[in-house]
């Protein structure tokens, strides 16, 4: 009897110290779900990423009252609250605000648009990034990042995947994004909307899956990242070319970005340069 008794404190003890936290995530102006959210703690790598009901379940057994709760949507504004406070939600529904949309007046002024191509463009087999969930069910939701610089005003056409294989029996979610530049790492993320995609093998066209963004009028100038993150569980796995002795950057959630010396990601874009533009040092080749 002493034995179940202590079994039974221990069970309690342990149910009592877990802190799964459910919840949803909600557009505020719109009072819908925002679906493959990702929730976290500032600087730290462990999260959740709400499903397509904007559902989700993250685990805060570990951490402090006064940590800080992070979520950041393009075209929301960004999400952050104590631990301690966030506990206290009702039903847990976390609602985000929409961002509001200045419309400036631009002065038109005459460009001389040239075609350039930037970034990592190998698409070899022997070094590459595997994306493998059933081996590993965390660090595959993590982030992928590849550095540019523009030295002119540049208009992105077209982000250009390499991937080397794809094994998959249902579409693959992934999420595109683009970062400015702080202290020679990733910072914030400058889109004004989500650019997710539901990636099958046939959307990829001789080793190279390429997403059409001109119509989402994303100009950059100076230095910027564009990084790529997988955000649902899928039965198979994806490898993705690398270049070998090239810079690229890592993350899990929200923790800090870590650069990868060995390989880079081939990660390359298609861009409109405006050769009127000002000039800022040191463009991609």
């Amino acid at each position: 009897m002493k034995i179940s008794h202590t079994l039974f404190f221990l069970l309690a003890a342990s149910a009592f110290h877990a802190q799964i936290i459910t919840g949803t995530v909600i557009s505020k102006n719109e009072n819908q779900p925002i679906p493959y959210v990702k929730i976290g703690i500032e600087k730290k790598s462990t999260g959740a990423i709400s499903d397509e009901k904007g559902q989700f379940s993250i685990d805060l057994s570990n951490a402090e009252p006064q940590q800080k709760i992070k979520i950041e949507v393009p075209g929301y504004d960004l999400y952050q609250e104590t631990i301690e406070s966030f506990k206290k939600h009702d039903q847990q529904k976390v609602f985000l605000t929409e961002k509001t949309k200045n419309i400036k007046e631009i002065a038109i002024k005459p460009k001389k648009l040239v075609d350039k191509n930037w970034g990592v463009n190998t698409k070899t087999k022997s070094v590459i990034y595997s994306v493998n969930p059933e081996f590993d069910k965390k660090s595959f939701l993590g982030e992928t990042a590849l550095e540019f610089n523009a030295k002119k005003r540049s208009k992105i056409k077209n982000i250009n995947l390499n991937i080397a294989s794809y094994v998959s029996t249902q579409p693959v979610l992934m999420r595109y994004s683009i970062y400015s530049e702080k202290n020679g790492f990733p910072d914030k993320n400058i889109l004004e909307e989500e650019i997710t995609v539901e990636l099958t093998e046939n959307m990829i066209k001789d080793g190279t899956y390429t997403l059409d963004v001109n119509d989402r009028n994303i100009w950059v100038q100076g230095k910027f990242f564009i990084g790529i993150q997988f955000l649902k569980a899928f039965d198979g796995r994806i490898k993705i070319s690398a270049a070998l002795f090239r810079t690229g950057f890592i993350r899990e959630f929200y923790g800090d970005w870590q650069k990868m010396t060995i390989a880079a990601p081939a990660i390359n874009i298609d861009v409109k340069m405006d050769k009127n533009g000002n000039d800022n040092q040191n463009e991609n080749d």
